[in-house]
């Protein structure tokens, strides 16, 4: 996935649990019709989307990167009717953005490296103690005479 690629998903995908088919809408509005679904399973055998299963007696199962590669997100033509990961397993599924991706935990390369660059950063400035306050002098309120 190129870092344009990237930064889209970035914008498209939430960065906390939120149901598929929500996630989906969201990429659809973004890729129509076409993509969507194209996108979806690319983010998501491409680590840029996570996966998460909460079935109906409240387990969860946070999909690991091995186990995505064999998911296939699906959905009606009508999307909003809802999403099927395959292989079936009962329950809701929830997706984000991984954490890998996200702009804090991630610089993406400069043009023409293959390496993201070393982050550098500036210490943070020693914080400036307020100012102790001192009285205003007294002003002379005898009216002006002319």
């Amino acid at each position: 996935m190129t870092g344009d690629e990237l930064k889209i998903a970035q914008k498209l995908l939430p960065c906390g649990w939120t149901p598929l088919v929500d996630v989906v809408l969201g990429v659809g509005a973004f890729f129509k019709r076409d993509l969507d679904l194209v996108m979806i399973n690319r983010y998501v055998h491409e680590e840029v989307l996570e996966l998460k299963l909460v079935r109906s007696d409240g387990t969860m199962t946070e999909f690991s990167k091995k186990d995505c590669a064999h998911l296939t997100i699906s959905a009606p033509f009508h999307r909003a009717e809802g999403v099927r990961v395959e292989p079936y397993q009962a329950g809701q599924y929830f997706g984000r953005l991984a954490k890998l991706t996200s702009a804090a935990d991630r610089q993406l390369p400069v043009a023409g490296e293959t390496a993201p660059a070393a982050r550098v950063e500036a210490p943070m400035p020693e914080p400036v103690p307020p100012a102790e306050s001192v009285p205003a002098p007294p002003t002379d309120t005898k009216p002006l005479s002319g």
